[in-house]
């Protein structure tokens, strides 16, 4: 974890970051702000990537689809803020939503499992070097399905 309760857009507050400032026709503009739960930063090789996330106390799910339409524009804002004005600059690694819950599990032999896919994240994620670097226990070379991330990594055909 690097920071939480990163604001942009609320001059004076600690941990801020500027404003999203979208220009309107006849030199108007909005000025967007917010605050992000939380923000992780991952780093793979020379490469730092960040991941954003937010905190729900219901399921919910990145939809591309509203995303699209302008309906699900919150992670987007989120990632687009990151990006403006966040020092040292970081490539998106992934911007997820974790439902936070107190859940009732079912008996397993293997509660680790369990709890683990109760809390697992779901969002957007952007396929490249950081990938590997958000769940070290799956990877290329041993490859299956993350327990934190919706991802997986397939065994390759050679």
């Amino acid at each position: 974890m690097h920071n939480t309760e990163l604001t942009f857009g609320f001059p004076g507050k600690p941990h801020n970051l500027p404003a999203i400032q979208l220009d309107l026709p006849d030199q108007q503009s909005v000025l967007v702000r917010g605050r992000i739960d939380r923000l992780d930063t991952v780093t793979t090789g020379d490469q730092g990537g960040f991941v954003v996330v937010d905190y729900k106390s219901s399921t919910h799910s990145f939809s591309a689809e509203d995303a699209y339409y302008g309906l699900g524009m919150q992670m987007l804002t989120y990632i687009d803020a990151v990006l403006r004005g966040y020092e040292p600059r970081l490539a998106p690694a992934a911007g997820v939503f974790m439902h936070l819950q107190n859940p009732r599990l079912k008996y397993s032999r293997d509660k680790q499992k369990s709890l683990a896919a109760a809390f697992k994240m779901d969002g957007l994620l952007v396929n490249g070097p950081g990938m590997a670097a958000l769940d070290t226990t799956v990877t290329p070379d041993q490859p299956g399905s993350s327990d934190i991330f919706p991802f997986r990594f397939l065994k390759s055909a050679n």
